[in-house]
């Protein structure tokens, strides 16, 4: 729930309740639930296959993948760590 919160699928317009957001329009859906009746296919399928709920997922947990340090960096300090 937080995570749809955080991408913007779902607002808390007053404790304890939850109203899902037409992604498409930004229009909240009249529609209030209670946590526990949230947990149902029919409240997580449309966020969970919607494009922009799977981008903000991949942003959020992406792994990078390139070099954290830059080769000449690395050996400038083995350099030092020799001299000391």
């Amino acid at each position: 729930m937080d995570l749809a919160i955080e991408s913007g699928h779902v607002i808390k317009p007053k404790v304890g309740w939850y109203q899902k957001v037409d992604m498409n329009t930004g229009e909240i859906i009249e529609k209030s639930y209670r946590l526990k009746d949230t947990y149902n296919f029919s409240f997580w399928h449309p966020v969970l296959q919607c494009e922009k709920f799977i981008n903000f997922i991949d942003q959020r947990y992406r792994v990078g993948s390139g070099d954290i340090m830059k080769e000449d960096t690395v050996e400038e300090i083995y350099e030092v760590m020799e001299d000391q």
